[in-house]
């Protein structure tokens, strides 16, 4: 198998326990509707997210980390997952 086929389905896997996070999330703010990753680690893991802050050059957070935790964390890993996975799938031999 591909590695970057495996790395697609360990994406795939992150993205439905992002999807479960979301939930929890979610019922904890009594909030409906898609939720921004951000928030969504805000609420379960505010620690985490001021570890990053603290790390990642204040250049980069503004304007290539918080506008990735704008979408939810579903779609980040899942869409990258979702590809590596199709484009690197087996194909049959002719």
């Amino acid at each position: 198998m591909h590695p970057l086929r495996s790395l697609g389905w360990g994406l795939l896997v992150s993205a439905f326990l992002a999807a479960g996070a979301e939930s929890a999330a979610q019922v904890m703010e009594k909030q409906w509707g898609f939720m921004p990753a951000a928030d969504v680690l805000r609420v379960l893991y505010p620690h985490v997210l001021s570890a990053l802050h603290d790390a990642i050059a204040p250049v980069l957070w503004d304007y290539v980390v918080l506008p990735l935790l704008a979408f939810p964390g579903w779609i980040l890993f899942g869409v990258p997952g979702a590809f590596f996975v199709w484009h690197y799938r087996p194909h049959p031999d002719h």
